[in-house]
């Protein structure tokens, strides 16, 4: 019996996309958050696909939203809101750094690496080689770390055994799950966020946090300064963690340098762009731009 306005979807999930199916062919107006990047993932055409489904557009970056109007979208549906996830950082959901090393027993006195790596879907039978290689370019920092379980892509089970088998290793813990206010809090007070997870891309650089981009996975994203990218090197990895760790030029360098996903306010815009929008024809019946 619902009756929705519109439908307000982020990212670029087959979900989402499923659901805009239904609601493209049942005429409801479709809200995008996150449209318009690009990574190196196999989600990145259903971002593209989402996009063209959807009436109203909000983009995490200037550069997004210039792809957006490119898909032949019309200006005035597209409306740049920076990224949600800086919006939990900004309003100050973290856990507490006390509770953080109380529950994950972290000493106060010795730096931790964050690693969270998922496998490339455009390869996934090479996912356990490529978390090998990450986690030998771990081993040689010679540093606590924190593993982290991946998403569910296609290949996860690759890197599941590849952590699993570092378990049990010097001041190696494996976690299948962190809460998303006690992983914004860790990487707060990490010394290092290790991976492919798009949060070294887009929430570290708000946290002045260092972040050793492995592979592809984000190969097509924007960039702060904080971002160090690396093949799947063990050698490779270990350089790069010593230079987010000690490289004063590096951490000058990214103190400088803006991160390009907005200021904490993306839920303002939504919630204002939406609350003001009237779902007529001009709005369903979308229309090429050029």
């Amino acid at each position: 019996d619902l009756k929705p306005d519109a439908l307000l979807v982020i990212g670029d999930r087959g979900e989402v996309f499923a659901a805009c199916i239904a609601a493209h062919n049942m005429r409801i107006a479709i809200a995008h958050v996150q449209g318009g990047d690009l990574s190196g993932s196999l989600d990145e055409p259903v971002r593209h696909a989402i996009t063209k489904l959807s009436h109203i557009h909000f983009p995490s970056t200037e550069q997004s939203a210039e792809r957006i109007h490119r898909m032949g979208e019309e200006p005035w549906r597209i409306h740049v809101a920076g990224d949600t996830h800086i919006d939990q950082i900004l309003l100050g959901t973290a856990t507490a750094e006390d509770e953080l090393r109380q529950r994950y027993e972290l000493p106060p006195d010795e730096p931790f690496v964050l690693l969270l790596q998922h496998s490339d879907s455009t390869v996934p039978q090479a996912s356990r080689a490529q978390i090998d290689a990450t986690l030998a370019g771990v081993a040689k920092a010679g540093l606590r770390t924190m593993l982290v379980y991946p998403c569910s892509d296609q290949g996860y089970e690759g890197i599941i055994d590849g952590l699993e088998a570092a378990r049990g290793g010097p001041g190696i813990s494996v976690h299948q799950n962190i809460p998303a206010p006690d992983f914004i809090g860790l990487q707060k007070i990490a010394a290092c966020l290790v991976g492919n997870s798009s949060a070294g891309v887009i929430e570290a650089p708000y946290l002045a946090l260092g972040a050793v981009n492995v592979g592809d996975r984000q190969i097509g994203r924007e960039r702060a300064a904080n971002v160090i990218d690396v093949p799947y090197d063990g050698n490779a990895v270990a350089v790069a963690i010593q230079k987010a760790l000690y490289d004063d030029g590096f951490a000058a360098a990214m103190a400088r340098t803006p991160p390009p996903f907005g200021d904490g306010t993306a839920y303002r815009h939504i919630t204002d762009t939406l609350a003001g929008l009237e779902v007529d024809e001009r709005l369903l019946n979308k229309r090429m731009s050029y």
